[in-house]
């Protein structure tokens, strides 16, 4: 079991000194999750490497390589010692998350020109507002993108839709077999009402199952 440290962000510079990402000099020390600069990371001794993850809206850097949730990655100088994990939250209260202060600090190096800087710019922004703040069609615009940018048709599938079919399960729960099922699901027929609810049987037991272990 791993001892488990919590810094701020200047002890953790000063401690690990993350490296500046030498593929990308717009990029500060972050590297992104794909592509050459994924594969980069993925030479690095793995106690040199941290990833970038959104906590429900809090962003932290977590010492190791990590899948579920990453923003990007960095590599530091200096290794995390055998049996210590280290965590690092970027900001202490929702206040600063909201006055943008994340997307400033650690996904623009600069003025955001390139559209991937203003990409990543938005997403963080959007991760950062609440569901009421400014309502709009977000399958609308994810559709324009594609369909704009890389001549893409996509289904949409949400967390209501899993609840259609398994009104049991919680939001999380829900997450969890959208999730699975985009990984896992038989490419020759695509996600349907079918795939959910038997990812949903394979995670969570069928309905009356849940139901009944709930009930004990």
């Amino acid at each position: 079991m791993s001892l488990i440290i919590d810094l701020n962000e200047d002890a953790f510079v000063a401690l690990f000194k993350p490296q500046p990402n030498h593929l990308n000099s717009d990029a500060g020390w972050r590297f992104e999750t794909f592509g050459p600069e994924a594969e980069h990371i993925r030479r690095q001794r793995e106690r040199t490497v941290w990833t970038l993850v959104d906590a429900e809206g809090e962003f932290h850097w977590v010492s190791g390589c990590h899948l579920v949730n990453r923003l990007g990655y960095a590599v530091c100088a200096v290794p995390v010692p055998d049996g210590v994990a280290v965590q690092v939250r970027l900001h202490d209260d929702i206040s600063a998350r909201r006055e943008s202060e994340f997307t400033r600090n650690h996904l623009m190096t600069g003025t955001a020109t390139s559209l991937r800087d203003q990409a990543e710019t938005l997403l963080a922004r959007i991760r950062t507002s609440r569901d009421d703040e400014e309502p709009f069609d977000i399958n609308h615009f994810v559709h324009r993108l594609l369909g704009h940018y890389r001549k893409i048709a996509a289904s949409i599938w949400c967390v209501e839709d899993v609840q259609g079919v398994r009104p049991d399960l919680t939001g999380d729960q829900a997450w969890e077999v959208l999730e699975e099922a985009g990984r896992k699901h038989d490419a020759d027929y695509g996600i349907s009402w079918t795939t959910l609810e038997c990812m949903a049987d394979i995670l969570f037991g069928h309905a009356l199952e849940t139901k009944q272990a709930g009930e004990a």
